[in-house]
């Protein structure tokens, strides 16, 4: 058994490299940090420091676990997204940087429209660790948001997020199937609903497909069943001129498009991730009579 964090982060390394995992090295530093305290630059500064045999234990379950293809996320239950940390929980997805995208295409349409000191209200469908709504009240301070989960355990996990993050008195999460129990209309909608097909799902990395929630992942057989549920539900939402965001799958955007144009949505507008592939879609809410029906 390792005795010091050096010989602990060189052994889960091996351990994870021998085992297939993606990034060996990262993961080892990653786990090694969160079992014995402090950031993961810190390690080397202690890679001589010797490990307790209480640490050294908890260091062989994190790597069964690893081995196993849980995230190192959900295994440290916290993960990164818009330079903010979220806590997890296995009623919601883990956030990956994809998602980023739509953050990045909110802002970019405040910045267009010269909104981002403006007091919008913004509605997030779906909102599993609340990190699409909170990373984006972190950045338009005079905004407040709504998100939904038809999660309980979901909603909490937000709420307690949103506290963490200082952001908790411009927001509010309800459990609701979608819009069921919203009233109003806001300035923007944003979701990253269900859109992988479902028999596509056991194909997916397991640390996907055995540990994200399925109702989270389930597109349906087409992949894009839950849009055609959305597409008037945000409609009904919106006030005129509005903006509806929607993370997207690749190849999926311009199916999402249409659907938005059916509901009345002009200067539909796409964004891609970092991976160059379209990754949400946008559209302006013009025919507010429409909106209503």
């Amino acid at each position: 058994a390792p005795t010091t964090i050096g010989q602990a982060v060189r052994t889960l390394t091996g351990a994870f490299a021998k085992g297939g995992i993606p990034t060996p090295g990262l993961d080892a530093r990653l786990l090694t940090s969160h079992v014995i305290g402090g950031s993961a630059e810190r390690l080397i500064l202690d890679a001589d420091r010797h490990i307790s045999a209480e640490q050294s234990v908890a260091l062989d379950v994190v790597r069964d676990r690893r081995l196993a293809r849980e995230p190192v996320s959900r295994i440290c239950g916290e993960r990164e997204f818009w330079g903010l940390p979220f806590r997890l929980n296995d009623a919601t997805l883990d956030p990956r940087p994809d998602s980023e995208t739509l953050v990045s295409a909110l802002l970019t349409i405040c910045d267009l429209g010269d909104r981002r000191g403006e007091r919008l209200n913004i509605l997030d469908l779906g909102t599993g660790t609340g990190c699409l709504l909170l990373s984006a009240l972190s950045e338009l301070k005079n905004a407040k948001g709504v998100g939904v989960d038809i999660s309980e355990s979901a909603v909490t996990l937000a709420r307690e997020n949103a506290s963490r993050l200082g952001l908790a008195n411009r927001c509010e999460f309800i459990r609701s199937n979608w819009t069921d129990e919203i009233l109003g209309v806001f300035d923007f909608v944003i979701s990253n609903p269900p859109y992988i097909k479902s028999d596509e799902i056991d194909n997916l990395e397991p640390e996907v497909s055995r540990h994200d929630p399925r109702i989270a992942l389930d597109g349906g057989v087409s992949g894009v069943a839950v849009y055609e549920i959305l597409a008037p539900l945000i409609a009904g939402r919106l006030m005129q001129g509005g903006w509806a965001l929607l993370e997207v799958g690749e190849n999926q955007h311009q199916i999402v498009a249409e659907l938005l144009e059916s509901q009345g949505f002009s200067e539909i507008s796409t964004f891609p991730d970092l991976s160059s592939v379209t990754r949400v879609v946008a559209g302006k809410r013009q025919n507010l009579d429409r909106a209503r029906t």
